[in-house]
């Protein structure tokens, strides 16, 4: 048995609107049962963040924005993925809306 790993994160759909996906890769030995996103800006005041959506088909996870995010700034994504077990793992990245 392993801890979860997240594999990516990837933010290339993320704009200034709201509704956009962060699509996140992770797998796990004994299946990944949840990931949740996370954005801050970069001194890691919360914007905002909730549960992705599996795409089985994909092996995938969505998460889409809530808000309008200010262009022309640096946030910070991070993901978590949770295990059947409970064990978790965390990715973060940095991403500039445009």
């Amino acid at each position: 048995m392993t801890i979860p790993e997240v594999i990516s994160i990837d933010a290339t759909g993320v704009l200034s609107g709201a509704g956009r996906p962060i699509v996140v890769q992770a797998q796990d030995d004994c299946g990944v049962c949840r990931i949740s996103v996370l954005i801050t800006t970069v001194e890691h005041e919360p914007i905002e963040g909730g549960d992705a959506l599996a795409d089985e088909a994909r092996n995938t996870w969505t998460y889409k924005t809530q808000s309008q995010l200010a262009p022309c700034q640096t946030i910070l994504i991070q993901a978590t993925a949770m295990d059947q077990p409970g064990n978790t793992a965390r990715k973060s990245v940095f991403w500039w809306v445009p």
